[in-house]
């Protein structure tokens, strides 16, 4: 799965960098399974590649621990201006020398002081990375397919009318003939949001 989220990353972001938990250069695993420092390895995908060539290139990197500050530490050592951080991994995560949240916080403090950071576990083993007070971070688990696709921008509610429909609000959608559920989440001027409720036919 992570050899395709990359593929998709590499077709879709014209800037970006690829990059693998790898074991340590010394020897070792690495992370909190032991056996010394992990370790960071470029990876080099194309677009264009095949998914069964992008997953050979992939199995050959030396599997190594799971720090998930190593992708922004990384960064920063290399001096490079990253605007978001996506980390995909089965289900472990973890943190090493320096928690996640905290190596974002400095390196957006070098760097971009917007920058984000997602990381997605495939499975869910109750991880939690993300610092809830960071509008920044964000902890995804699994692939769902009721995971909204499209936006509706509303316009600012009424504050003497709340529940009344703004005029100018776009609140119909066309779907496929075909769909058998909507999904919907909601995003709030906070940055929170719902969770997804799915509406059936």
């Amino acid at each position: 799965a992570s050899a395709a989220m990359a593929l998709v990353t590499a077709a879709t972001e014209p800037e970006h960098e690829i990059i693998a938990f790898s074991a340590p250069a010394r020897g070792g695993y690495g992370g909190m399974h032991g056996g010394g420092e992990p370790g960071i390895t470029r990876v080099n995908l194309s677009p264009r590649m095949r998914l069964t060539d992008a997953i050979k290139r992939i199995e050959g990197i030396p599997m190594g621990g799971t720090d998930c500050a190593l992708p922004m530490l990384w960064a920063a050592r290399n001096k490079l201006n990253v605007s978001g951080f996506v980390t995909y991994t089965d289900s472990e995560t973890w943190a090493g020398n320096i928690h996640p949240a905290q190596a974002l916080r400095q390196y957006r403090s070098e760097f971009d002081g917007d920058a984000k950071a997602v990381v997605v576990g495939m499975t869910s083993n109750g991880f939690t990375l993300a610092d809830p007070n960071d509008r920044g971070m964000l902890d995804v688990v699994g692939f769902d397919t009721s995971v909204p696709d499209q936006v509706l921008k509303l316009p600012p509610c009424n504050q003497r009318d709340p529940m009344a429909v703004p005029s100018n609000a776009p609140i119909y959608m066309k779907v496929p003939g075909g769909a058998r559920s909507v999904s919907v989440e909601l995003q709030f001027r906070d940055g929170s949001v719902s969770e997804i409720r799915t509406f059936r036919k």
